[in-house]
Order: structure tokens, then C-alpha cells, then sequence
């Protein structure tokens, strides 16, 4: 059975108090919390997502290609295109999306979610343990779930906003992707390095989809449900505020530089 409830249940609330205790916050101050970031993903990173690849499909056959389209095409036929002389000068946005569309080959699926998940303003169709309906059907577990969706669009976002906030050049895959390769590790990804000051989103179950904190070589678990994922990004977003004075490596993440910390507000 799925929870599409937007309400909390009784577990749900039990569980938001002992996070609430566990950050020193009142607990009404951790439902604020939820839904600033639940704006965040949407206003920062689904809406302009959606915009960008509606605007690629209509400029793609303007410059000679015209059988190929986000959310029908393959995504090895996107990338090839990507790659195209007239593509990478006059669509150059074509190569930035398509991480954001690596985390299901079902691209018909994923894009037409993603559409719906940024048609409201705060993820209020957002389903933790399913998803939409697929081709008419209802959801099943051979496409992606919602909260896998929505964190591997964070993560790529944080990785594109690292990268253009790097002073370095970026020699290795690990450095163009400073979040994914440092920050999280998806179901079945071992975490490698655990010394003290090692922090990580790590997903350890995925079906259900479950998410924990990783803190040096203690794992911290906001409970399972519906608040799993926003709890847990929460928790990761505190812990760089108040242990690492808003920075993730250079970059900070506050007001001066990506101003995600104002969802702590």
C-alpha cells in the first residue's frame, strides 16, 4: 500500500518529534523547515528543469533535428546529439539537462513526472514510495520512485552549482561531480571513506526508498515514511550550517553563495 496523504500520520508526527529534539528545534519550526525545502526543490530546480527541456525540444528542430526530443528519445540518442556542431553552439543547454534525466532510462515516464511534480508549488503531489500513473497504469516499482527522483535531481544540481563555483580546473569524473561522488551514495554504493568529518546522504534501501545521514562512521536515521528524504536532506543542510559554517568544501551555502540555508530560517 502507498501513503499519498498529504497529513501526517501518528508514526510520521512521533518520528518528526524525535528529530525535532535530536536538532533542538520545536517541532512546528521542523514542519516550516519541510516545507521551505519542499519550495526549494520546486522554485530552484524542478520548474527551471521543466522550462529548459520544453524550450530544448522546441529549439532542437530549428537547427536541423528533428527526430529527436526530451522525454520520447533514448538517452544515448541525446547525448550523440548533444554532441552535434550546430547542437553544442545554438542548444548548449542540451548537455547540461541530461544528468538530471540519468536516473531512469523510462525517459517518457520520468520527464512527464517531472511535469507534474513541478505543476504545484510545494511537491503536494509528491508520493516518497511511488510515484505517478505510467502510460495510464498506475505506478509500479519497474519505474523510479519519487524520492529517488527528486534526490538524484539535488544532487546533480549541488554537483553543477560546485562545479561553477570551483576556481579549479576539474581533471576526474569525482571532480566534476563534487556532491555525488563525496556527499552521496545511492542504494547498493559503498561508502568508502569514513573519517570524522566524512558527511553523507546514504541510501540504504530502495524499495521502500530509505535515506540516512552519515556522520563521520555514525549513521543517523529521521525514520522511515513519507519525511524520509526531506528530513534527511534537512539534517545533512543543518549539519553543514552549524558544524561547518555553511560550507561544502569551497563553497558556501548560504546567503554569499547558493542561499539553500534560508529553507533553516
Amino acid at each position: 500500500k502507498t501513503s499519498s496523504s498529504t497529513t501526517d500520520s501518528p508514526a510520521d508526527k512521533a518520528k518528526s518529534e524525535i528529530l525535532s529534539q535530536r536538532l533542538g528545534v520545536d517541532p512546528m519550526q521542523l514542519v516550516a523547515w519541510n516545507e521551505n525545502l519542499r519550495i526549494w526543490i520546486t522554485q530552484t530546480i524542478l520548474k527551471p528543469l521543466v522550462s529548459e527541456i520544453d524550450t530544448i525540444n522546441s529549439n532542437l528542430p530549428k537547427h536541423g533535428v528533428s527526430d529527436c526530443k526530451i522525454g520520447e528519445s533514448p538517452l544515448d540518442r541525446l547525448r550523440k546529439v548533444s554532441l552535434l556542431p550546430q547542437v553544442t553552439v545554438q542548444v548548449p543547454t542540451l548537455a547540461a539537462i541530461i544528468p538530471f534525466l540519468e536516473i531512469s532510462q523510462d525517459q517518457e515516464y520520468l520527464v512527464g513526472r517531472l511535469k507534474e511534480l513541478a505543476k504545484t508549488g510545494a511537491l503536494s503531489l509528491y508520493r516518497w514510495n511511488s510515484g505517478g500513473k505510467c502510460r495510464g497504469q498506475n505506478w509500479t516499482d519497474k519505474v523510479v520512485s519519487d524520492s529517488e527522483m527528486l534526490m538524484h535531481i539535488v544532487a546533480v544540481y549541488l554537483d553543477s552549482r560546485l562545479v561553477a563555483s570551483s576556481t579549479t580546473r576539474l581533471q576526474t569524473n569525482n571532480e566534476a561531480m563534487p556532491f555525488s561522488h563525496s556527499h552521496f551514495f545511492k542504494f547498493g554504493e559503498k561508502v568508502e571513506k569514513t573519517d570524522a568529518d566524512f558527511l553523507g546522504i546514504v541510501q540504504t534501501k530502495n524499495r521502500p526508498p530509505h535515506y540516512v545521514l552519515q556522520i563521520g562512521d555514525k549513521q543517523l536515521d529521521v525514520g522511515g515514511g513519507r519525511n524520509n528524504l526531506i528530513h534527511t536532506i534537512l539534517l545533512f543542510l543543518h549539519q553543514v550550517k552549524e558544524e561547518r559554517g555553511g560550507m561544502i568544501g569551497r563553497v558556501n551555502l548560504g546567503l554569499s553563495g547558493l542561499n539553500i540555508l534560508w529553507v533553516l530560517d
